[in-house]
């Protein structure tokens, strides 16, 4: 689930590291983004692993998210950060749901924000 955006002047645009581009307003704001859920920073605390564990656990018991496989470490590392993030619980169910769709682990996520906010809620 990327992004995409037609380039008419290249000179206006940079490329991340996966040689997507964007544009100046565009590269801070995902910077702030990254910051703002940890994604750039170390790990996060063993408390948010256990928790991110528990979460990925309990959708998949409920058949709201489907995987290829048992969950990997990177899957609940990512899930770790958002989870011990300062942002708001909606900014962290959208997030969650961003890195459950972009993952190549997930089949299927069947759970929206509104429900991942509302378990966020209970960690």
């Amino acid at each position: 689930m990327g992004r995409t955006k037609r380039l008419s002047d290249e000179s206006e645009f940079e490329f991340g590291e996966e040689g997507e581009a964007f544009s100046e307003g565009e590269e801070a704001v995902e910077d702030d983004f990254e910051s703002l859920f940890g994604e750039k920073g170390g790990e996060a605390s063993l408390e948010a692993h256990r928790s991110a564990e528990r979460l990925v656990s309990h959708l998949i018991e409920e058949h709201l998210l489907l995987l290829s496989g048992p969950p990997s470490s990177i899957l609940i590392e990512r899930v770790a950060r958002v989870i011990d993030s300062e942002a708001p619980l909606s900014r962290k169910a959208s997030r969650l749901a961003e890195i459950f769709l972009e993952s190549d682990e997930v089949d299927e996520l069947f759970a929206e924000d509104k429900i991942l906010s509302e378990l966020l809620s209970r960690l």
